[in-house]
């Protein structure tokens, strides 16, 4: 079975071949070069997702402001991903727990919304899941995420020497291409949001910014600001600007844990 991030790999090594990036210097090719080899022998990671949109008092939602959260973590090996989600906005809050495991081209997943203590499954094609009223999607293959950022996005800017966390990193600044962001979006917890969009619309590129460890050359964060196209989206899709005011939406996905996160074990078969 071919192993999530396998083409990302051969694509940005055929590019190292081409364009001679191997012994060069720091700049995004460079080190998605680099990374890609880093992550040729990854069998699990920790990525933790955070989603945060706040609505500024408009025409809608006059004298309040309204905000939603959603937090995905997810501890995969490749055929196992397990972890928790969380979303909380006006009047709701919500929590779970989940397994899923790949079996063959689908994925059977686990549900729990006690903690653990009973659990709900169902067989998905394609690796993702819309838990219902919680209003987001969880996706069981953190890597091919990983891979769907980094093959789109393009800009970067010259390296910048930061941190994730305690991690040393270089960071790029770039731009995602607005045309893809709905599938980004149900990527990583965000499809509701998703779901609101036309399948057409025109979005603007949104900023991307990739951290990789200064040492070892793995992707440690992913942040997306979405704010200033999806307002600027809004305002022209509706013709009426401020009906809905969007004061802040940010994505971002911390990864870790690279080669020792071991995933939760499933139940026995429902």
């Amino acid at each position: 079975m071919k192993r999530p991030g396998s083409r990302f790999a051969a694509l940005l090594c055929a590019a190292a071949l081409a364009l001679g990036l191997a012994g060069c210097g720091h700049s995004f090719k460079s080190d998605s070069v680099r990374a890609a080899g880093a992550l040729a022998g990854v069998e699990s990671l920790r990525a933790d997702t955070e989603l945060l949109l706040e609505l500024a008092p408009g025409i809608i939602n006059e004298g309040e402001t309204l905000g939603l959260a959603v937090r995905v973590s997810a501890v995969t090996n490749g055929e196992r991903t397990s972890g928790e989600a969380a979303v909380s906005t006006a009047g709701m809050d919500a929590a779970l727990s989940y397994i899923a495991e790949r079996q063959g081209e689908d994925w059977r997943f686990y549900l729990s919304l006690d903690g653990g203590e009973s659990w709900l499954g169902s067989r998905v094609t394609g690796g993702e899941i819309d838990v219902g009223q919680a209003g987001f999607t969880l996706s069981a293959a953190p890597l091919e995420m990983l891979e769907f950022y980094l093959e789109l996005a393009s800009g970067f800017s010259e390296p910048v020497d930061c941190e994730a966390g305690s991690v040393p990193c270089r960071r790029y600044d770039g731009v995602f291409p607005g045309e893809r962001l709905i599938e980004a979006l149900r990527m990583t917890g965000g499809g509701s949001i998703a779901e609101s969009l036309p399948e057409d619309a025109e979005i603007p590129d949104v900023p991307l910014s990739v951290y990789f460890g200064a040492e070892d050359s793995l992707p440690r964060r992913l942040e997306l600001n979405l704010t200033g196209a999806l307002a600027q989206y809004m305002d022209e899709a509706l013709g009426l600007p401020g009906l809905i005011a969007i004061d802040c939406l940010t994505v971002s996905v911390t990864l870790g844990d690279y080669g020792s996160a071991v995933p939760a074990t499933p139940p026995a078969e429902l």
